[in-house]
């Protein structure tokens, strides 16, 4: 069972996951199409599991059940290798929350296809995230890609390679020797990356220092997948594969 603890503080995130394994808008004429499958991974609710070695002085705040996620990541990675993050990584996402952005970039970059994105990096990861186009009366979609050890040039050719019909990159724009690893629901909202449907739990001692800790089912990908969104590195929690890191996303959002 995956066990999911993040902690915010002002604009930063500190995401810790451990896994168990447990029993669009239509292109514009011209645009790069892909429709190869990806195997798929899905991720469902489990029965919540108190915090035992919760810090002192935190109190249970709330405790839900999530609703599955809507929308999507896409995971491009080499083929072979037990643990896909000790290699070049490429993954797209879409977000039709109006907070659902990519951490914010340090510059601004041409993407030919849709005008411009904003270019971040933070330790071996670097993305490009843009707004798509709005359908009347809704919000834009934010769209994002996320490479691990690969160039801004190589992020620049897979963002002019998105396919927006099937959520795909397109061969043309993927780095040689990059398969497809796996497509999930993911959502982002505020900063709170989630995966599938589960159960959250919220400790707090008031709105500066509070732990949040949700669990799911899945299998062993999906600590894989939190690790290109966390831009973590591995670790052990409670004896199983997890992932620990620091995400900084735009100055001024909130929520859990």
């Amino acid at each position: 069972m995956p066990i999911m603890a993040w902690r915010w503080r002002r604009a930063t995130v500190r995401a810790l996951v451990a896994v168990v394994t447990a029993t669009a808008s239509a292109g514009c004429g011209g645009a790069p199409r892909d429709a190869t499958p990806v195997p798929p991974v899905s991720a469902g609710a489990a029965p919540f599991v108190l915090a035992p070695d919760k810090p002192s002085g935190l109190f249970l705040e709330t405790l839900q059940a999530e609703p599955p996620a809507r929308d999507r990541l896409v995971v491009y990675a080499e083929p072979g290798r037990s643990d896909p993050l000790t290699g070049r990584v490429l993954a797209l996402t879409r977000q039709t929350d109006r907070n659902g952005e990519l951490p914010e970039g340090s510059r601004t970059v041409p993407i030919r296809r849709f005008g411009k994105g904003h270019l971040g990096r933070q330790g071996d990861f670097a993305w490009i995230g843009w707004n798509g186009t709005a359908r009347e009366g809704e919000d834009p979609p934010h769209y994002g890609v996320i490479g691990k050890g690969l160039t801004e040039r190589e992020l620049r050719s897979a963002a002019d390679a998105v396919d927006k019909e099937h959520l795909r990159i397109a061969r043309s724009g993927r780095p040689a020797g990059l398969r497809p690893f796996a497509e999930a629901p993911m959502a982002i909202s505020n900063g709170d990356v989630r995966f599938g449907a589960g159960t959250t739990q919220v400790w707090s001692r008031g709105p500066d220092a509070w732990l949040a800790v949700r669990t799911l089912r899945g299998d062993a990908r999906v600590e894989s997948l939190a690790r290109v969104m966390t831009f973590g590195g591995p670790v052990r929690i409670r004896g199983s594969a997890g992932t620990a890191g620091t995400v900084v996303f735009p100055a001024g959002t909130s929520g859990r």
